[in-house]
């Protein structure tokens, strides 16, 4: 099942429909209310590796390149996605 809101994912977890991966953040009010049950995820499994990804295209707006370069904090970690065509 898909829900657009935290709410609606909660509370479908809450009725027993399921289970989610969230933020601890975002159900420690609903765990200490005894709404639903928290565990945590152990590492290595409890981290994930992001990736952003866009169109490869030709032209790259100048604040997409910037986006970018912050992102990598200057230095490519991918073996080759970073600026312009998708090849470095």
């Amino acid at each position: 099942m898909e829900f657009g809101t935290l709410d609606g994912i909660i509370g479908c977890a809450a009725a027993g429909l399921g289970v989610a991966l969230l933020p601890r953040s975002t159900v420690e009010k609903h765990v200490r209310d005894h709404l639903v049950a928290g565990h945590p995820i152990p590492d290595p499994f409890g981290k994930v590796q992001t990736v952003f990804i866009y169109r490869n295209e030709e032209y790259l707006p100048t604040p997409l390149k910037k986006m970018i370069e912050l992102l990598n904090d200057g230095q490519r970690t991918d073996g080759g996605i970073a600026h312009g065509h998708g090849t470095g």
